[in-house]
């Protein structure tokens, strides 16, 4: 679909990011875009916690658990305090 359309896409998973990377198209993952929305004031960050914790119910990996995306983007230099 990135590639017919030109749009980027949301991955996470190692092996399709490569082919993606590979066939030049735009990728992201799903950590980043949620902080791209709390920059940009799209989602506040009490939102994107509830969502992060919300896709950690189900089989959806992040690289943190439950309760964690804040410490996670904080440490990782993903948002810094001025953008909570």
């Amino acid at each position: 679909m990135g590639k017919i359309y030109g749009c980027e896409l949301v991955l996470d998973d190692a092996v399709p990011r490569q082919i993606a990377e590979e066939e030049r198209i735009k990728v992201t993952a799903t950590v980043p875009m949620l902080c791209e929305a709390v920059r940009a004031k799209q989602l506040t960050m009490v939102m994107v916690e509830q969502l992060a914790d919300d896709l950690l119910e189900g089989e959806y990996f992040l690289p943190f658990a439950r309760g964690g995306f804040r410490r996670h983007v904080l440490e990782h230099g993903l948002l810094d305090y001025e953008e909570l």
